[in-house]
């Protein structure tokens, strides 16, 4: 028998999953995008989508590399939802190096800019 929390086999007739401790009858919540999982051994992990900085950064940032947070943020509940928790880590992990990217892209944009403004400032001087 599968426990819906871990996910892990289980001898049939146990009241109690052998890896989490979660009872076997239940069924588990939906999680919050603020997300947790309980993994074999009964840790809980904590799993944030980073979907609010991935929108903002693509509103406000670099549209490109932030749609690309954004899809990457919206996989992370689908893959807690299934069960599929070590892809659910990963997808947290590219969506917050996404944002990242994003970030630093308009950081570099800024920068450039300035320096050719003093540039072309300074060739209009002689």
């Amino acid at each position: 028998m599968q426990c819906p929390y871990c996910k892990e086999d289980n001898p049939p007739g146990r009241a109690k999953c052998a890896f989490c401790g979660e009872p076997m009858n239940k069924t588990p919540k939906i999680q919050t995008p603020m997300t947790q999982t309980r993994i074999a051994g009964g840790h809980t992990v904590y799993v944030s989508s980073h979907l609010v900085p991935a929108i903002l950064l693509t509103i406000f940032c670099c549209l490109p590399f932030g749609i690309v947070a954004i899809v990457y943020a919206a996989r992370v509940q689908a893959f807690l939802v299934s069960g599929q928790n070590a892809m659910a880590q990963e997808a947290s992990k590219n969506a917050m190096m996404w944002c990242l990217v994003s970030f630093g892209s308009w950081v570099a944009i800024i920068i450039i800019y300035i320096l050719l403004f003093f540039v072309i400032a300074g060739l209009g001087s002689y």
